[in-house]
């Protein structure tokens, strides 16, 4: 559970970088984000890494395979998740997690890996992201038909201005798609009222 003022993360302060850096902005593509992300600091930009779709893996073959203990302390107890406050990772021992209930209380360690049957502080093998895990896809997601049609719809009516048409015409849109959006809570033909 988050505990008020101990949420506070380093990436924090660049969310709202950013955010303060787009406040005056009108942002139509994703692609102008790269440059906005670039600027937002005037010392020490920000270096941007660009990505593809085939850039994002799949995770789920390798947590199944290496990731075998999620309830136990290597002492036998119960691990409560809900009560952890501390989470510490260390290179040297990869498939262990220390975890503590109190920020300066004792530390238990969970083992998370198993290597061919028997308990292990260590992976198995050393996987490499590159070679050894499959893309999360291959070609970019589909979006709702009703979602293309509105987008395009804000094409047609100029909202979007020329320059960026391509790039929503170009969207791949399929109708076994469901749009994620809730309905809005006032009739859109409505005055709001």
């Amino acid at each position: 559970m988050m505990e008020s003022g101990h949420s506070q993360m380093e990436c924090d302060s660049v969310h709202s970088t950013i955010e303060r850096a787009c406040r005056n902005i009108d942002v139509f593509t994703p692609l102008e984000y790269y440059t906005i992300v670039r600027t937002a600091r005037r010392s020490q930009p920000y270096a941007v890494k660009v990505m593809t779709v085939c850039d994002f893996k799949n995770m789920k073959a390798l947590v199944s395979t290496y990731v075998k203990n999620r309830s136990k302390f290597i002492d036998g107890s119960a691990v409560n998740w809900m009560k952890t406050k501390v989470l510490s990772y260390k290179k040297d021992a990869p498939g262990v997690i220390e975890m503590s209930y109190d920020y300066d209380g004792p530390v238990n360690e969970l083992l998370v890996t198993q290597a061919q049957g028997r308990r292990s502080r260590h992976p198995p093998t050393v996987i490499n992201m590159e070679a050894d895990l499959d893309p999360l896809r291959t070609k970019p997601p589909a979006i709702s038909k009703a979602k293309y049609n509105d987008l395009i719809s804000l094409c047609d009516s100029l909202a979007i201005p020329r320059k960026h048409h391509h790039f929503y015409q170009s969207l791949v849109c399929s109708e076994s798609v469901v749009d994620r959006l809730a309905e809005p809570d006032v009739d859109e033909n409505s005055d709001g009222e």
